[in-house]
Parts: structure tokens; sequence; C-alpha cells
């Protein structure tokens, strides 16, 4: 959820083409995973089950919470999916 308004306000605030924004979205996905992995999950190794749910649990919630207060709750259309700016002569 976190890359894909990371790849939205790349498309609508820097102007970047879409696949610009989709690629460097991915990046940023896989350092925050890789962040995530070394810094919160694997100094939980050998811990009980339960904290490791716990903490993806917890993670998830400061996620969505961060993404309401930065880009708010209403619903978001990427701009170069939407269907007014296809071809108007394309038929699907």
């Amino acid at each position: 959820m976190l890359g894909a308004y990371v790849c939205l306000a790349m498309i609508t605030q820097l102007n970047l083409p879409f696949w610009v924004g989709f690629l460097l979205a991915m990046a940023f996905s896989v350092v925050l995973a890789l962040a995530l992995e070394r810094l919160v999950l694997r100094p939980l190794i050998g811990e009980p089950v339960i904290s490791i749910i716990m903490a993806t649990i917890g993670l998830a919630a400061v996620f969505k919470s961060a993404t309401a207060a930065i880009w708010g709750t209403q619903i978001r259309v990427f701009p170069a999916l939407s269907p007014r700016n296809r071809c108007a002569s394309a038929r699907w």
C-alpha cells in the first residue's frame, strides 16, 4: 500500500511518467522491506511466534496510519490508469 501511494505521489506531484514512477516506487518498496527485515524482524529470530505476529500487526498499523496522515483517506485513482486518459478511438 505504501509503495502504491509513493508511486501516485511521483506521478502526480513530480509529473513523472507512470512506468518511471512505478519502477522508483518498486525500488523504494524493496529498500523499505530490506530495512524492516534487518531492523525489526531479524532481531526477533528465536523469540516466540506471537512476538513476531504482534510486531507485524504493529508495523501494519503504523504504515496504515502514516499513509492516512500523509495522503488522507479519500479514494484516489492513478492518472495513467483512469479511463479519461485513454485514447478515445481505442476499443477495449
